[in-house]
């Protein structure tokens, strides 16, 4: 890889681990879906959503969604 490109990296995977943060947030504190916190953090297609909060944290939204709602 360019070390040209190592700056956008960067900013990509911090931009990213950001959005799965405040996904895990808006989860555990309000009763939106998981399609609507999708689209309000901006993924754009659930699919997307689901695959890369699946990543970053090993486990479904759906699943995170079960488990932090019954604790």
């Amino acid at each position: 890889m360019p070390a040209s490109l190592l700056p956008q990296l960067a900013v990509t995977v911090t931009v990213g681990c950001h959005r799965i943060k405040r996904c895990k947030f808006l989860i555990e504190t309000t009763n939106l879906g998981l399609a609507k916190i999708s689209d309000k953090i901006g993924f754009g297609a659930y699919p997307h959503f689901s695959k890369s909060f699946k990543e970053k944290t090993k486990v479904s939204p759906k699943h995170y969604q079960k488990i932090t709602r019954n604790a």
